[in-house]
């Protein structure tokens, strides 16, 4: 009954150690699904940012485009209103070249020397422009290196933390192998920094390339404009020298055919009479004062044509400049919304990037709160087992003890023998006295063996003697000789009385040692 009662309690504590298996299996299954669920949940967040990456890359490249076609649309609409300007300057230039013809020579010499100047001034303004553009492309220049190093360094930041996020993920399965990932990141780092420097030295030399070919452009440009206004200046004086000759010819030549009208006059006025020399001088007279009324008239209209001209000039130079004006402003504002977009957008980055630090961070907090419930469960499971253990122990003990078949092994009459007393356990003085003494067969100096199958108990009896009877030389002469009791061991009753012997001695032997580790166990508490 108390062994099916044991098998009973040994089968249920079978199928609970199976079912607590079969439990840290599904928690196993669980956590493993949910590492799974939480590494795709990396993943995708990853992959999400990779998105947005790829958009503001995208989003930043259309800027910078946006940006590169209003400053040609910029560029397009300075050169046609320099190519205007200049077209109107040349125009007006023709003009006054055109009417300075007929004034006098100092006013066109005057009026040349401010269109020198003027001509000097446009080439000091073009010359400025063009230092302003290169400037500008200096400038462009470093805020794409800035932006391209900001790139790089938030590259850098998600490559680290994309390390770290392995690093956290596969930190117990790559522990072994620390050195050599070690060294791997090591070169991986090196060889990007290799890179990135070579990056920055090729862009740096296209920089310079395109600065030092820009800067030759220009002096090619200049040394052209320069070329061409030395031609013009000297075209310009080879066209004075020749309507200088053209006036003084067209001068001599009026004046002899005014030498010869003269002489013709003069003959005709000797030959005429008084009258008509009279006449011909009221003729004269008046001729000369219509002749000065539509010279002022003239004058009045051409002063006016220019006033008017000039009024025109002025109201199309205010519309232009308000147009300009204008634009200027529509651009300032534009470039003042870009502004706000990509601060806009920049302030959107950055809150992108804390979130995805927070999200990260309360990811690591749940991977260690998860490592730490697991390890906590782990070590109540431990903890539970050994509880168990030793509950059982000590129930299996007290059972043992306080049952029928021990107490009937306790209260059986003690029987030795030499198999049964030399056994592996602990042996004590009296049970060696008492292995000495049982079944020995003693040869004396007659040859006649005495055996006996009792057990010396120190005072001797009647069938063997005690050896104080025995003299010093028997002593020595007598050879001790052990008889095989096979045939009564062989009893089945006496393999009972051993058996039960070694069941009582390993019985007090558990029961002390287990009163000794739950006291010492008490004490270590």
């Amino acid at each position: 009954m108390m062994r099916r009662e044991q098998e009973a309690r040994e089968r249920e504590l079978i199928l609970q150690a199976e079912r607590e298996a079969q439990e840290r299996e599904r928690q196993r299954r669980l956590q493993e699904q949910r590492e799974k669920d939480r590494l795709e949940a990396i993943r995708r967040e990853q992959e999400r940012l990779e998105r947005e990456r790829q958009d503001a890359e995208r989003r930043e490249r259309e800027r910078g485009e946006a940006e590169r076609r209003e400053r040609e649309l910029l560029a397009a609409k300075e050169a046609a209103r320099l190519r205007r300007e200049k077209e109107r300057i040349e125009e007006e230039q023709r003009e006054r070249e055109r009417l300075e013809q007929e004034r006098l020579e100092r006013e066109r010499r005057e009026r040349e020397r401010r269109e020198a100047i003027e001509r000097e001034r446009l080439r000091q303004l073009e010359e400025q422009k063009e230092r302003d553009a290169l400037l500008e492309l200096e400038r462009i220049a470093a805020e794409r290196r800035a932006q391209r190093e900001l790139e790089e360094r938030r590259a850098r930041e998600r490559e680290a933390l994309e390390r770290e996020t392995e690093m956290l993920r596969e930190q117990e399965r790559l522990e072994a192998e620390k050195p050599i990932r070690r060294e791997q990141e090591r070169l991986e780092r090196e060889r990007q920094d290799a890179e990135r420097r070579e990056r920055e030295r090729g862009e740096a030399e296209r920089r310079e390339r395109e600065l030092l070919a820009a800067k030759e452009a220009a002096r090619m440009r200049r040394e052209k404009e320069r070329i061409e206004e030395e031609q013009r200046e000297r075209e310009r004086l080879e066209q004075e020298r020749l309507e200088r000759e053209r006036r003084e010819r067209e001068r001599r030549e009026a004046i002899e055919r005014e030498r010869l009208r003269q002489l013709e006059e003069q003959k005709e006025r000797d030959a005429l009479l008084e009258l008509e020399r009279i006449a011909a001088e009221r003729r004269a007279q008046r001729e000369l004062e219509e002749r000065r009324a539509r010279e002022r008239e003239a004058l009045e209209r051409e002063t006016e044509m220019l006033r008017e001209q000039e009024r025109l000039e002025a109201e199309k130079r205010e519309r232009e400049r308000l147009d300009e004006e204008r634009r200027l402003a529509e651009l300032k504002e534009l470039e003042r919304r870009n502004a706000a977009q990509r601060d806009a957008e920049r302030r959107e980055a950055a809150e992108r990037e804390a979130a995805r630090r927070r999200d990260d961070r309360r990811s690591r907090e749940r991977l260690d709160l998860i490592v730490k419930e697991r390890e906590d469960r782990e070590k109540w499971e431990m903890e539970k087992k050994r509880l168990l253990a030793e509950r059982e122990a000590a129930e299996r003990k007290r059972k043992d003890l306080t049952s029928r078949e021990t107490l009937e092994r306790l209260t059986r009459k003690p029987y030795y023998s030499r198999e049964n007393l030399s056994g592996p356990e602990v042996t004590t003085k009296v049970e060696r006295q008492v292995i000495e003494r049982v079944d020995r067969t003693l040869y004396t100096s007659d040859g006649q063996p005495i055996t006996t199958t009792s057990y010396f108990t120190g005072g001797g009896s009647s069938t063997n003697p005690p050896l104080e009877h025995y003299s010093g030389d028997d002593l020595i002469e007598r050879d001790r000789l052990f008889q095989s009791r096979n045939d009564d061991l062989r009893d089945s009753k006496r393999a009972g009385r051993y058996r039960s012997r070694v069941e009582k001695d390993r019985a007090r032997r558990d029961f002390f040692s287990a009163d000794s580790s739950q006291n010492g166990e008490s004490i270590d508490l």
